[in-house]
């Protein structure tokens, strides 16, 4: 079912990718707010024509695993090469370090199909900023690469077993089904590994198999009416515009179920006459991949050079670009690769390990030089000063304080949170009272459970700053803040979702005057923070927010208040403590002890 003559392929499903890739595309324009289930349409699609085709060829005794990852990895892997390969260059040109670093990692663990393994550990898929990373959807490839590798064993003992017992098989299939869903419907793991790694994602596959083993196994059944298929079709696309009724794992769940009982009917009335009225819905399914591979890598660099904010027009234009994109490389690329018909060829096999060696290389060498391709003024960076690890190493800077105070006349000062504190302490470190603190770190998560061992330290500080809120942590650690007399909450910062933008502009005269607009979002969660803390309240914002909402990217000496939009600079942390008003807080007067009145809200913006 590769050949992209539509006598052979099955319309149907060809239109389900269709539905699949139009709302992951939509999904990341921030048009509809569930398309990323789209992904997990081509899941079950991908199992069941994979059981399909093995078990096709296992009848005709020409199965071979070999051939069949060989193949497999020569379809996928020159798109992904040729993206990495676009995207490392025009980001040598558009970005910052720190963004290049990350570029430069993502190439290396795209390349060798581990994105989805780096995206477990450091990517949240949900986070805003993940829309300005070019190659974070090739999370789904290299998911797919790895499921190429033990899909078709697991498959090919399934249908051994089947031989024997049909039963027994099933069985074995639902123990697989059953399995896979206690990641995501369970408590082991965390949201980050269930959404992006094989073992709780096997389950979409194995649906897709069932179909294709049952229909072999089970009495075949022409269904004469479309109905089915065209209810399931509905039902896809409500989900995937207005899925948020039911939880995550409920809802991917139901979108895979759907999926499956649609290829069913698909499979049952392939013999009648096929529909055209659907063709180029079709024909969008057939260059799905394509449109997959390049759809992120526009709407990142749009965002980077032109808008981060997508309008109505912006929208028209980056799906122009896409389409045009998608269908020259499904023309040239894709579908010369899967119209073969004698398999892979050793010069073709030899140029594609070739590309990929060199772009995994480039990919690495960015990265190793913490993605500093030029001196950087705006950071204070120079290419003879890089290193890996260098955006990170101001702010953690603060985990080498001491571990416990010293009896040395200074003002105790305890920080309690995430990196925003160490924010926070760093802009302490650079103001005029460092000399006289002596300042101790705690990182939040240490309290979420009864750690008394940390009573002593709360107690004997004098003053105590917070990111998160008392109520957060175990119970003797909420009491002990909240009858301490001087705990103050450090409120939340902007500075936008990427510098990208702002870089771009860089040789524009009013380059180092660029503000950035404030969104509501945050604005609530300030108001929030405000309302809880009260008196003992540290306003980030207020120094930095005009009246119409928006914040500078700069200091007043031409430098980036912060590299990430998340993290102060050297140069950002001192602006900050140049202009905020500490006075009042080394006062040596104790304030009351923290009186909570107001309801509990997030302390940090999502």
């Amino acid at each position: 079912m590769i050949s992209g003559n539509m006598a052979d392929r099955y319309v149907d499903l060809d239109a389900l990718k269709g539905v699949a890739i139009i709302g992951i595309v939509l999904f990341h324009l921030g048009v509809v707010p569930f398309g990323f289930l789209g992904v997990d349409i081509f899941l079950v699609i991908n199992g069941f024509l994979i059981a399909k085709g093995i078990q096709r060829d296992m009848g005709k005794g020409s199965f071979s695993y070999c051939r069949f990852l060989m193949d497999k990895a020569y379809r996928l892997w020159p798109l992904v090469i040729m993206a990495c390969f676009v995207a490392l260059t025009i980001g040598y040109f558009t970005m910052l370090p720190d963004n290049y670093e990350n570029l430069g990692q993502s190439v290396v663990a795209s390349s060798a199909f581990g994105q989805n393994v780096l995206s477990s550990i450091n990517t949240n898929y949900w986070d805003i900023r993940t829309g300005h990373k070019p190659l974070m959807h090739m999370w789904y490839v290299s998911l797919l690469m790895q499921c190429y590798v033990i899909f078709p064993l697991l498959v090919w003992v399934i249908l051994w077993v089947g031989k024997r017992s049909k039963i027994a098989a099933l069985g074995a299939i639902l123990t697989l089904i059953l399995w896979s869903l206690s990641g995501p419907f369970g408590s082991t793991f965390g949201s980050n590994y269930c959404f992006y790694m094989l073992p709780c994602r096997l389950y979409e596959f194995m649906l897709g198999a069932l179909v294709a083993l049952a229909l072999d196994w089970a009495p075949r059944s022409k269904v004469a009416a479309r109905w089915p298929f065209w209810t399931a079709f509905l039902a896809l696309i409500i989900l995937c515009g207005f899925g948020q009724y039911l939880s995550f794992q409920w809802m991917t769940l139901t979108v895979c179920v759907i999926t499956a009982v649609a290829i069913w009917v698909v499979v049952n009335t392939s013999e009648q006459n096929r529909p055209k009225a659907y063709k180029i819905l079709a024909a969008i399914g057939i260059m799905s991949y394509s449109i997959f591979i390049w759809h992120q890598v526009v709407i990142a660099f749009y965002r980077h050079l032109y808008h981060p904010d997508f309008m109505g027009m912006d929208i028209a234009v980056l799906l122009g670009i896409i389409v045009v994109i998608s269908c020259v490389s499904y023309r040239w690329i894709e579908s010369k690769m899967a119209t073969r018909k004698r398999g892979v060829n050793s010069r073709a096999l030899i140029v594609t390990c070739l590309c990929g060696v060199a772009v995994f290389g480039s990919g690495f060498y960015v990265y190793a030089r913490a993605g500093v391709m030029r001196d950087v003024p705006e950071l204070g960076i120079t290419t003879a000063n890089a290193h890996l690890g260098m955006h990170g190493e101001y702010c953690d800077r603060i985990y080498d304080l001491g571990a416990d105070f010293v009896n040395n006349g200074k003002t105790k000062v305890l920080g309690i949170g995430n990196s925003f504190m160490r924010d926070f302490l760093n802009v302490l470190l650079e103001s005029e009272y460092a000399d006289s603190l002596d300042i101790h770190y705690l990182y939040s998560e240490y309290l979420w459970s009864s750690h008394a061992d940390y009573l002593d330290i709360i107690n004997s500080a004098d003053i105590i700053f917070m990111i998160n809120q008392p109520e957060d942590f175990a119970d003797c650690i909420t009491k002990a803040l909240l009858q301490h007399p001087r705990v103050y909450g450090v409120g939340v910062k902007y500075f936008g979702e990427s510098n990208g933008y702002t870089y771009s502009h860089r040789y524009s005269p009013d380059y180092y005057d660029l503000r950035v607009a404030v969104p509501q979002w945050v604005i609530s969660c300030r108001e929030s923070q405000r309302e809880y803390w009260g008196d003992h309240y540290v306003d980030m914002l207020a120094p930095l927010l005009k009246n119409d909402c928006t914040v500078p990217l700069f200091t007043d000496d031409h430098k980036f208040i912060s590299q990430d939009c998340l993290h102060l600079t050297q140069s950002g942390a001192k602006y900050y403590a140049k202009l905020l008003d500490l006075a009042p807080i080394w006062d040596d007067t104790p304030a009351p002890a923290l009186s909570i009145t107001a309801p509990k809200t997030p302390s940090n913006p999502p």
